[in-house]
């Protein structure tokens, strides 16, 4: 393996250990509940990152480094500045700095691998699972409530369900994504609520895109109509093994 994906893979891990416990420590501007929520989204998508360029060499793991990294750049930026702050910074723009260079392209697929999902599934289950963040910058110093974490709770469940495959979570979303995201983001009112309701119109858009539907509906097989084989086009010695006669037929019959 390349030294390129496991420097950037470190960093990314060190920064994001260390973002952790810089919201733990002093959260400021940050209420305790959106630092929660900041922390739940930037590590799961910190895991998705990492897994993206060491075991699944996707080339969407490449910008997906960068906005990782922006996002514990963001956090440590906007907190009173200290050891745990510096250490994210200097991680954070070390790793965009190698993600952002040529030194992946040797590693990184060029082409998308035969088994691969669609890139619109790829985008959707990011913005879904980037919910907890979006929520928690953009309550910012106020508490999310109830709807922030309910928000957050439903787009975890639907990007579950959709990265499972399975067909019940498509239609959840596609007829209930968008009346859970508008009735969450008018209980957290500006500017959280309008960002999750751009956010959720572009993930509704996804939803019924018809790559992402072939994507996450089984493959039904198709059955197919029997065809008798005649008898003088089988070999004698299977004819007269399987106790069948010239035509076809049982010996004791014939």
């Amino acid at each position: 393996m390349a030294p390129a994906p496991l420097v950037v893979s470190s960093l990314l891990g060190i920064s994001a250990v260390a973002g952790i416990v810089g919201l733990a420590v002093d959260p400021d501007p940050f209420s305790e509940q959106s630092a929660i929520l900041i922390t739940i989204g930037s590590v799961v998508l910190s895991v998705a990152t990492v897994s993206g360029v060491l075991l699944a060499r996707g080339r969407w793991s490449r910008w997906m480094s960068l906005v990782v990294a922006g996002l514990w750049f963001a956090q440590a930026l906007s907190r009173p500045f200290d050891l745990a702050g510096g250490v994210t910074i200097a991680t954070a723009v070390a790793a965009a700095s190698i993600a952002a260079g040529p030194w992946l392209n040797r590693w990184l697929r060029r082409l998308p691998a035969t088994d691969a999902p669609p890139a619109t599934a790829v985008v959707l289950l990011l913005l879904l699972t980037s919910t907890p963040a979006v929520v928690g910058f953009t309550v910012g110093g106020d508490s999310p409530g109830l709807a922030g974490w309910a928000l957050s709770l439903w787009s975890g469940l639907l990007a579950f369900g959709l990265a499972r495959a399975l067909s019940p979570a498509l239609w959840a979303g596609r007829f209930g994504h968008i009346p859970v995201s508008l009735a969450g983001g008018l209980v957290l009112g500006f500017p959280a609520g309008s960002a999750m309701l751009v956010k959720a119109a572009f993930e509704a858009a996804l939803l019924w895109r018809r790559d992402l539907h072939l994507a996450v509906t089984p493959l039904l097989p198709i059955r197919g109509s029997a065809v008798a084989i005649p008898p003088e086009l089988m070999d004698p010695a299977l004819l007269e093994a399987a106790g069948l006669d010239d035509r076809g037929r049982p010996l004791e019959n014939s």
